[in-house]
């Protein structure tokens, strides 16, 4: 038998022989076998879903009335308005806010959840905080315009629930990035 020269290979793959002894090569085994990991963080995974599941009850407390008005409606009023039925004719224009914050809380939750990069998730963490705030902000407005004259309803409190869950999955996509990654990553 002929001596292994210096660097060569065994048939697996996996050691080398350095003239004296083997040594591992540094060769990882089948890919097959291998056990993936995903860069994206579990806790900002988690804080897009609460994000969306947010999204989703801001929509359902803009179709549920906030208040209803007692006393005398005049005519064209409602007296069970919401958000996208604003209950007086021109209110319609209430609606945009709601529905490009859905928007945006949807498009940023995507991005936390498929993109590994960790720029991107400080923006789309920061927009949904900011999102979840403003949209509390609008319905405390509501809330606080149609509580002196009627009884407050469904809408205020689901649309109030929803955006601090908006501003929970914000905060929690953000604490990912203070998580310590993994080497290599």
């Amino acid at each position: 038998m002929e001596p292994l020269a210096q660097g060569s290979l065994s048939p697996d793959g996996f050691w080398r022989w350095d003239g004296v002894r083997w040594l591992p090569s540094g060769a990882s085994p089948d890919p097959a076998i291998a056990i993936a990991s995903s860069p994206r963080s579990w806790l900002a995974t988690a804080g897009a879903i609460v994000a969306i599941i947010a999204a989703s009850l801001v929509l359902a407390g803009s179709f549920l009335p906030y208040v209803h008005y007692t006393g005398e409606m005049a005519a064209g009023e409602s007296a069970w308005p919401s958000v996208f039925n604003g209950g007086f004719p021109g209110a319609w224009g209430n609606a945009f806010e709601p529905i490009l914050v859905i928007l945006f809380a949807l498009a940023a939750s995507v991005l936390i959840i498929a993109s590994a990069n960790r720029t991107a998730r400080a923006f789309a963490s920061g927009a949904l905080v900011v999102l979840g705030a403003q949209t509390l902000m609008m319905v405390v407005g509501y809330a606080a315009a149609g509580a002196s004259y009627g009884q407050l309803q469904a809408g205020t409190f689901v649309g109030a629930f929803g955006s601090i869950l908006l501003f929970v999955g914000g905060i929690m996509s953000a604490g990912s990035l203070w998580l310590r990654q993994m080497p290599g990553r």
